[in-house]
């Protein structure tokens, strides 16, 4: 990570080219360009292409837009160096928890999100289960 001092304030650089491509696998899972996606979060679509790209680092600020945009943690976006078995563990811990707070409406889009990923881990052809799969290959 590099640190930038940038108008008084500390920035810390993330310069892992795994979060480029987790922000891209999201993002196209989303069915959103980079256009959509930079007049969403106020990132020109040339910086949101080079850090999906792997050829800019993003600023903790800058990586907190994008996880609210996709309604994710941080966590979702940096690779950690757990094995994906102890990953996949202690999310659907988290999921399992988390719903009997979920009403109805919830649960049934929560439903609908679960359908939709399986059938995306179905087909080859989509880009968010081969770019996330990718990285542990």
């Amino acid at each position: 990570m590099k640190k930038l001092r940038a108008k008084k304030e500390l920035i810390t650089m993330i310069e892992n080219p795994n979060v480029g491509a987790r922000i891209r696998a999201y993002r196209e899972a989303m069915g959103m360009t980079q256009a959509e996606l930079s007049k969403e979060i106020g990132i020109c679509a040339m910086q949101i292409s080079s850090i999906e790209r792997g050829q800019k680092g993003i600023s903790l600020d800058r990586l907190i837009l994008f996880c609210r945009r996709f309604n994710l943690c941080l966590d979702d976006l940096i690779p950690i160096d757990l094995p994906d078995e102890t990953i996949r563990e202690q999310w659907c811990t988290e999921i399992m928890s988390g719903l009997d707070e979920l009403n109805i409406v919830q649960l049934g889009m929560l439903r609908g999100m679960i359908k939709s990923a399986a059938a995306m881990q179905r087909k080859k052809s989509k880009q968010l289960p081969k770019a996330l799969l990718n990285e542990s290959e």
